[in-house]
């Protein structure tokens, strides 16, 4: 498990200049909207993969995909809220967005712990 997320990690954390260089090619939105896609297309498989019992090597390649995927939309989702406040509103821009971050990370684990009784699998779902 710790190879597997510090692989993921290396490979998040490389992908996010490539990234970078596909927002000023591609647009910013087109890149975001595709890796959330693309993510929860992966968070799908997760799901299927765990259900399935599949091996460690199928379950570690999603979870490197999904921190690849991840690494398409959090820069380019920085460098949007830079796009689009004037630089007297970036500060409150960020803000923002890091106020939407943490509702999530609080709102994930309640709602993973109402749903207790489900299956691991269906978390994924």
């Amino acid at each position: 498990a710790g190879l597997i997320w510090t692989v993921a990690g290396l490979a998040g954390a490389g992908m996010q200049y490539v990234a970078g260089e596909l927002a000023d090619r591609l647009g910013r939105r087109p890149l975001m909207v595709a890796s959330m896609i693309l993510r929860a297309v992966n968070l799908g498989l997760l799901g299927y993969a765990t259900e399935t019992r599949a091996p460690v090597l199928v379950i570690g390649a999603l979870c490197v995909a999904n921190s690849v995927l991840r690494s398409f939309f959090d820069p380019v989702c920085n460098a949007a809220v830079a796009d689009l406040t004037t630089e007297e509103n970036r500060v409150a821009g960020y803000s923002l967005q890091r106020v939407g971050i943490n509702v999530g990370w609080a709102l994930g684990p309640a709602i993973v712990g109402l749903l207790a009784g489900v299956s691991y699998s269906t978390l994924f779902y």
